[in-house]
């Protein structure tokens, strides 16, 4: 349910959770329609306020669940352990399997590793 209160330069929307805006800088009664990405890939044309409009277009990463820091560190040094150890696994491996072409992609190299 969507319902826009319109109070002088006070908007009030109704939609889970509410959101408040108090701006000057549009005209409350100004609706633009954009578009909505819904859950399963659908496209849906909405009816709302300019400010929200131009709020949605400028907010950038805003409200977007920030990613734990240390989960992109973890993943940046076990790639790198797994680079180093597919150099040393290439080095030491038999001069003879590389002439022959039978040397392991590095892409194979870890999901062989994942596997293991």
């Amino acid at each position: 349910m969507k319902l826009f209160l319109v109070v002088n330069m006070l908007m009030l929307i109704k939609k889970l959770p509410s959101v408040h805006f108090l701006s000057n800088y549009a005209n409350p009664s100004n609706n633009v329609v954009t578009i909505r990405n819904e859950k399963y890939g659908t496209v849906q044309r909405v009816d709302c306020p300019l400010l929200v409009a131009e709020y949605n277009k400028n907010m950038g990463y805003v409200n977007k669940k920030s990613k734990k820091w240390y989960h992109l560190i973890f993943r940046y040094l076990l790639d790198m352990v797994l680079v180093n150890l597919y150099l040393i696994f290439k080095h030491r491996s038999n001069a003879s399997q590389l002439k022959k072409g039978k040397t392991i992609t590095l892409r194979n190299f870890k999901i062989a590793y994942a596997w293991d």
